[in-house]
């Protein structure tokens, strides 16, 4: 079962993908911010989210610089909302999920983002002064401009029997 969803699901991101590489879907650039997404190629577990907030912290020391995450399990899940001003969770990870709320603690000095319209996220933590944006697990959300896709592999991933879920 698990080998049949993995292989519908990659056949929906490679039709998705290919419109967006023909130009039937608009990509959305957010004037005067530079976004990098961090992506793995399978689902969970790969090391984005941590690797996201290094790339934040290194980022904040040019310029004013966000993260923006999902808000997996959260019950904010699917809205845009600001977790942190950069000084730590306003929200508890009950509303904005694990990954935000423990982004939030370790980001001093950088605001947190969650929202599955990464377009609409990005845009609001531009709207605060974000010049660098950050995308934890960012590499599907191919509507929005991204100036860099940092994308995370494993060995596994990359075996010809591999599976996307």
């Amino acid at each position: 079962m698990k080998r049949i969803l993995s292989s519908v699901f990659g056949g929906a991101v490679r039709l998705r993908g290919a419109a967006y590489d023909r130009g039937l879907f608009p990509v959305v650039a957010v004037p005067g911010v530079t976004v990098v997404s961090v992506g793995a190629l399978a689902a969970g577990g790969s090391g984005k989210t941590p690797l996201a907030g290094a790339l934040a912290r290194v980022l904040a020391r040019r310029g004013p610089s966000a993260v923006v995450s999902r808000g997996y399990r959260g019950r904010l899940e699917g809205r845009t909302v600001r977790v942190s001003h950069g000084a730590g969770p306003t929200l508890g990870p009950k509303e904005v999920g694990d990954e935000a709320w423990m982004l939030a603690r370790g980001l001093e000095g950088i605001a947190v983002w969650i929202g599955a319209d990464r377009v609409d996220a990005v845009r609001a933590a531009a709207a605060e002064g974000a010049r660098f944006v950050v995308l934890d697990d960012g590499f599907s959300h191919r509507r929005i401009h991204r100036d860099l896709d940092i994308l995370l592999v494993s060995p596994e991933d990359l075996r010809p029997d591999a599976k996307l879920l």
